[in-house]
């Protein structure tokens, strides 16, 4: 049996767009930008009633805030 999965996502906050960032570092503002990206391949195998094989690999991608600011993180996670 084989499972694939992939989730994509992608937020911009508006407010940084319409308000310069010296503006927003001086009032404490953190602008709430995400992009996250996964992707995912299960794989079990099944040989007899006692005996079976799972593989699992696993890549993600993490990017919250703006850079310059105090809240942004960038991520990049593999799983195997």
């Amino acid at each position: 049996m084989i499972s694939i999965s992939a989730l994509l996502y992608d937020a911009e906050d508006v407010i940084s767009e319409y308000i310069n960032e010296d503006t927003l570092l001086s009032i404490g503002y953190q602008p709430k930008d995400a992009i996250s990206e996964s992707y995912a391949i299960n794989i079990r195998s099944i040989h007899n009633k006692y005996f079976e094989s799972r593989l699992f690999v696993n890549s993600s991608y993490y990017n919250y805030g703006k850079i310059g600011f105090a809240n942004y993180q960038k991520k990049n996670l593999r799983h195997i």
